[in-house]
């Protein structure tokens, strides 16, 4: 160990920087109005029922009871991954407008 911590470990004591980029909040800005938009709402409508639809289903509406009869594990496995991987992209999405309100309010509230 040294005086900064762990040898290496060289952003110890760097302190956390703040993006102050006028452009990033300009977007934020906008990803918060269209959030509360009707388009926007439709948009989240249909992404949900996509998300109902992997966590039910796995990708090309194949069930899971259906490879589970055939004792397919390794594909079920891997669509497994898949309709995961697709549910998380959706919901980061999703997550990515909803977010922003509370961005532009914080940089807002903090000049």
């Amino acid at each position: 160990m040294t005086q900064r911590g762990i040898i290496g470990d060289l952003d110890q004591i760097d302190l956390p920087m703040v993006n102050n980029d006028p452009q990033l909040l300009e977007e934020e800005q906008r990803k918060a109005r269209f959030s509360k938009t009707k388009e926007f709402k439709e948009l989240k409508d249909q992404i949900d029922r996509k998300i109902e639809f992997y966590s039910a289903y796995l990708p090309g509406g194949v069930s899971y009871e259906a490879l589970l009869a055939v004792k397919d594990f390794e594909e079920i496995g891997k669509m497994t991954v898949l309709s995961s991987t697709i549910i998380g992209e959706f919901r980061q999405l999703i997550q990515t407008y909803e977010t922003a309100n509370e961005a532009v309010k914080e940089a807002a509230k903090n000049g």
